[in-house]
């Protein structure tokens, strides 16, 4: 970040430079509008395996679009996620949640009833939600409101029960064993929270039919939207902490942005935040206008919820040599220790607790220390 590159007016400025963001920035550069995008890390970006990267999805034509077509996409080798319990192997291979299920019935041939109807409840709530999420979109807003105000939405669907209902609790209701239900559940950490704490519907909502990933890596595939972004004059810049968004007289005026010890202003009449919601609301928008929103009560409410804070690292390894010369597989391998679903908790208190024990044991060793010393010094000046 360098105040003199940025220091002109923008039509929209887009906070974050994740997919979503270099989207949205590319899309609305090619529509005309002069945009900047602000990163407050060192590099843009940011991307794992995604599915249906085929010539002709709808996803693999938005990802040319915003690219110019100058990536390629690699479909990862069968099985393309191996999920490993102990010892036990479960090859993943390509097709979509009705595959899958008849997956688990050939590794679980016992279940093969419970696999059954709980994946019949998967198909219904789905179909059921999915609906509701389309119409909630066209209905205008203060109906909306009014049926969440008194609680109506409720009597014409489930929608929000199944929301709240945890993935765990669900399928414990239809009895499946426990390596079953670390089987369905493996691919949580894609989105990092436990079954025990992740929505039912939103796990089944996040599931892939199959797996594929940019030839060249991810900073080619990103690189290549930045590149087709400045060719219409949009720009991306990191290290650019934003703090504000700045309002004048109830509309957007642009956003502050911390450079060492000081605060710039960028001025802008549309903002874009993909930072998340909690954070966007309580902390980049004024309190005065973030609490006019219809969305400010429900971000309170996630807020107030308990939350184990984590802390992750990602390795990069390299090495000297071709796939082929190698003979790396491309596909996915996901080892749990044992199917106990609480077992990604226990390991992060287990973490905090060592914390804890440690900072115990620095202030021990500091007062023995402080101790010795005081003896040897009264030994000294005897």
């Amino acid at each position: 970040f360098n105040p003199s590159i940025v220091n002109e007016k923008w039509d929209v400025i887009i906070i974050g430079s994740g997919l979503s963001g270099l989207t949205v920035a590319r899309v609305l550069a090619a529509a005309g509008r002069k945009v900047l995008v602000l990163e407050q890390h060192d590099r843009a970006g940011g991307l794992h395996y995604v599915p249906n990267m085929y010539s002709g999805n709808e996803i693999y034509r938005i990802c040319s679009a915003i690219t110019d077509s100058q990536v390629d996409w690699q479909k990862m080798e069968e099985p393309f996620d191996t999920v490993i319990i102990g010892k036990r192997y479960y090859g993943r291979t390509t097709g979509d949640i009705i595959h899958f299920r008849n997956q688990l019935k050939s590794w679980f041939p016992d279940e093969t009833d419970r696999i059954e109807n709980y994946f019949d409840y998967v198909a219904k709530c789905l179909n059921i939600s999915l609906w509701w999420l389309i119409g909630a979109k066209v209905v205008p807003l203060f109906f909306i409101r009014l049926l969440s105000k008194f609680n109506f939405i409720s009597f014409f669907t489930s929608l929000f029960k199944h929301f709240e209902s945890n993935l765990l609790d669900v399928m414990k209701n239809y009895e499946l064993s426990a390596e079953v239900r670390a089987v369905i559940s493996y691919y949580f950490v894609n989105y990092g929270i436990p079954p025990n704490r992740a929505s039912f519907f939103l796990h089944h909502l996040f599931h892939m039919d199959n797996g594929y990933y940019p030839i060249g890596g991810a900073p080619l595939f990103i690189a290549s939207i930045i590149r087709s972004l400045q060719k219409f004059g949009g720009k991306v810049i990191v290290q650019a902490d934003v703090q504000e968004i700045v309002f004048a007289n109830g509309a957007v005026n642009g956003v502050k942005v911390k450079h060492g010890s000081f605060e710039y202003f960028i001025q802008t009449a549309l903002v874009v935040s993909t930072a998340p919601i909690i954070k966007t609301f309580n902390e980049l928008i004024p309190q005065s206008i973030a609490q006019n929103s219809v969305m400010f009560e429900i971000v309170n409410q996630l807020d107030s919820l308990e939350t184990m804070p984590v802390g992750a690292f990602q390795a990069y390894i390299g090495l000297s040599g071709t796939q082929d010369d190698l003979r790396l597989p491309s596909n996915n391998y996901f080892w749990y220790k044992n199917n106990n679903p609480y077992e990604f908790d226990n390991y992060l208190r287990l973490i905090i607790l060592m914390i804890h024990n440690y900072h115990f044991l620095q202030i021990l060793i500091n007062d023995i220390d402080h101790q010795l010393m005081k003896e040897m010094y009264y030994k000294i000046h005897k």
